[in-house]
């Protein structure tokens, strides 16, 4: 029996895969530098990375043995989605390498300078002419660079000093039901720019469920102080966790400081001074850090520390409740997310599937809210992630055409495997 394979095929198994990179991971102009960043003024002593080089490989290419060749190159950015197409050389006569140089700039795009702003991506593109790269399955390759630098302090508006208020301006971390409280930080702007900020309060119980999540948006100018607030009444007695999140806004979730948070304990008005029967034991709630025990005796309660508790117990004093033994139990019980990324560029002004991008590839761990993060990793250079995360579920975004919600949940002491396949769109 004789195997005929397409002709296409047939060059495929004879030829190279082209590859394109450039020089460097990131560039940036004197107004991103991180003395421009702190002072608004460019120094003479400033250094630039603007000059972007971009190599192509491909000895399909090399098309005339006794010259040098040259291929076009489309170059785009997050700010310049047109694009402009520059022209790479090749570096030797049949070398079958080929490099093109653009100019970035934070002006208007030109025939050899690209327009970018800090935070950009910078983005590349080169089409083979093979004949076998002529079908469907082969659209281009791409490769991919940062614009700006990172500068300390990498907090763009910093927040500190978290507070729960009372309407005459005190601070408490143990307060009544029904009552309002104004939950408060300080942020502040260290930047010469003004910049748009969103704060968000986040509230959770002892299961972890949101008991309130609330927020207000806003923009500071340089060098300004502010104390943000928002109010919430507590409805249910309990154990709570206030997380205050900083981003520039609930569209773009990009963190401008590290979360901040602080422990808070709601009683019942009477529950702080009065003891209560068995019957009625589960409406008291000891704050963090302390257990309630039951006296056997006369089933009075007592908010002791863990360990004392335990030697209470052990000596017959009296009894844990099942919320404590809860607690106990599943205090500081952790597992691991772990798995393997697959994942690819889409997109561009023609529509061009790059190859893999799984390594150092961003893994973001969600609370079952959808919104705030509780877990972020790289994967490595095997394009393998690992996370530790307390037991529980939890959500991660996955990118094919649509966005799409993945639930995953985490046991104690066990590793779940989570594999990652994204197809990432771009301009």
């Amino acid at each position: 029996m004789v195997l005929l394979l397409p002709f296409n095929t047939i060059l495929a198994q004879n030829e190279t895969q082209p590859k394109i990179e450039f020089d460097q991971a990131g560039y940036f102009t004197k107004k991103m530098t991180c003395n421009f960043y702190n002072t608004g003024k460019i120094s003479t002593q400033d250094q630039e990375q603007t000059r972007a080089t971009i190599i192509v490989t491909d000895p399909n290419a090399n098309k005339f043995s006794t010259s040098i060749d040259r291929v076009t190159v489309y170059v785009w950015s997050d700010s310049d989605h047109k694009g402009i197409e520059i022209t790479a050389y090749e570096t030797e006569v049949n070398s079958g390498i080929f490099k093109g140089i653009v100019t970035i700039s934070e002006g208007q795009s030109t025939q050899d300078k690209i327009h970018v702003s800090d935070g950009d991506t910078l983005s590349a593109r080169y089409t083979s002419t093979t004949p076998w790269s002529l079908g469907t399955t082969n659209r281009g390759i791409i490769t991919t660079a940062f614009i700006g630098t990172s500068c300390p302090p990498l907090e763009r508006v910093p927040a500190s000093s978290i507070r729960v208020l009372d309407n005459k301006g005190n601070g408490h971390n143990i307060i009544t039901v029904d009552q309002q409280v104004m939950i408060t930080s300080d942020i502040v702007n260290p930047t010469t720019k003004n910049q748009t900020f969103t704060y968000i309060v986040q509230i959770q119980d002892k299961n972890g469920s949101i008991a309130s999540l609330a927020w207000l948006s806003g923009k500071m100018l340089p060098n300004q102080a502010f104390s943000p607030s928002v109010s919430w009444t507590p409805s249910k007695v309990g154990n709570y966790v206030v997380n205050v999140f900083v981003w520039e806004s609930l569209t773009n979730p990009n963190a401008l400081s590290p979360p901040i948070f602080t422990d808070l304990t709601v009683l019942h008005d009477s529950a702080t001074y009065k003891k209560s029967a068995i019957g009625n034991v589960e409406n008291l709630h000891c704050k963090l850090g302390f257990e309630l025990v039951i006296k056997s005796k006369d089933n009075s309660p007592a908010c002791v520390m863990s360990d004392t508790a335990k030697k209470l117990i052990s000596r017959g004093w009296g009894t844990f409740t099942a919320s404590s033994i809860d607690r106990i139990d599943n205090r500081e019980k952790n597992g691991t997310l772990s798995g393997v990324v697959s994942a690819y560029v889409y997109g561009g002004p023609i529509g061009t599937l790059s190859p893999n991008r799984s390594v150092h590839y961003e893994i973001d761990v969600y609370a079952t809210d959808g919104v705030t993060i509780v877990g972020k990793t790289l994967s490595d250079d095997n394009a393998y992630y690992s996370v530790q995360l307390p037991a529980g579920n939890y959500i991660i975004y996955t990118y094919n055409n649509t966005k799409q919600t993945h639930l995953v949940s985490v046991s104690s002491d066990k590793n779940t495997i989570f594999n990652i396949s994204s197809i990432l769109a771009v301009p």
